[in-house]
């Protein structure tokens, strides 16, 4: 025998029998006049609505949030996922390329609404495929300014060179030439092999110090788009030195004097979290 299905009924303060039927929902929601389908539950005594299961108002509530987004031209979270697909790429990878935070595309499927601008960042991407290369082109060298940043935090929190080649100073801020070509066929995949600092790969020539430095650089100016890294590396003046008698976007393979990085950085005090973050504000504020 088939267990009756019930729901509880605020008119009829009572659990009921309901019935369920496809709708059209009309309501305001941020000031806005809107229309979406829902299959609502009515009470078969007085026909007001119920709550079918638990999830009832949580799947309504998205509904109502995606008829919003669609209303006003945000993307919707359906949208995002044809991105992901289309491009075989994750959640923090696709963030990363955007130049948006890590966690963002994952806070957009737990609710959050994005952002005018970061909405027609990610439809330009979905619509346009050269200009999603180019945004992947432009942030190949993320891993690069990190290796940057981490070689200069080394001299100030342990007084050594950490990286042994040289870096040059090219269009976007400090590359090491050698490892960019290694490393550059990922793209915007994960480097999973060869660098796989879980399985010690590389760790084990690298000191519980330089780790230390290393982490500093992770949880302080890893937490930024490659834009914003972008933009703290030409306010360095090792980089802006060789840079001097070159146009904004021209070539130049100038190698950075590792004695002015070390005196940077040194000078700059950037060997703890909280000097890092202060500078990273500084430079973003000039900027």
């Amino acid at each position: 025998m088939e267990k009756m299905r019930l729901a509880y009924c605020n008119e009829c303060e009572d659990l009921v029998e309901f019935y369920v039927r496809d709708e059209e929902v009309n309501e305001t929601y941020k000031g806005e006049k809107i229309k979406y389908r829902f299959k609502v539950g009515r009470c078969k005594c007085c026909n007001s609505e119920v709550a079918t299961d638990i999830d009832y108002n949580s799947r309504k509530s998205n509904c109502k949030i995606e008829a919003y987004k669609k209303q006003i031209g945000i993307i919707s979270l359906e949208e995002i996922s044809e991105l992901l697909n289309k491009y075989d790429v994750g959640k923090e990878a696709l963030a990363d390329i955007a130049g948006l935070g890590k966690v963002t595309i994952k806070r957009y499927f737990d609710g959050i609404i994005p952002s005018r601008k970061c909405s027609n960042i990610l439809i330009q991407m979905l619509n346009d495929e050269k200009q999603f290369i180019k945004l992947v082109e432009e942030n190949k060298e993320k891993l690069e300014k990190l290796l940057a940043f981490s070689n200069g935090v080394n001299y100030a929190v342990n007084g050594q060179r950490l990286i042994l080649e040289d870096s040059q100073a090219w269009t976007h801020g400090p590359v090491y030439p050698q490892i960019y070509n290694k490393y550059k066929k990922y793209g915007y995949k994960p480097i999973d092999n060869g660098i796989c600092s879980t399985h010690g790969c590389m760790l084990s020539k690298v000191s519980e110090d330089e780790l230390k430095a290393i982490d500093l650089v992770i949880n302080t100016f890893g937490l930024y788009s490659p834009k914003i890294l972008e933009k703290i590396s030409h306010f360095q003046d090792p980089w802006k030195e060789k840079r001097i008698g070159y146009k904004e976007n021209e070539p130049g393979i100038e190698v950075i004097n590792e004695e002015s990085i070390k005196a940077y950085y040194i000078e700059n005090k950037l060997d703890s979290e909280n000097e890092i973050m202060k500078y990273i504000m500084d430079c973003i504020k000039i900027n």
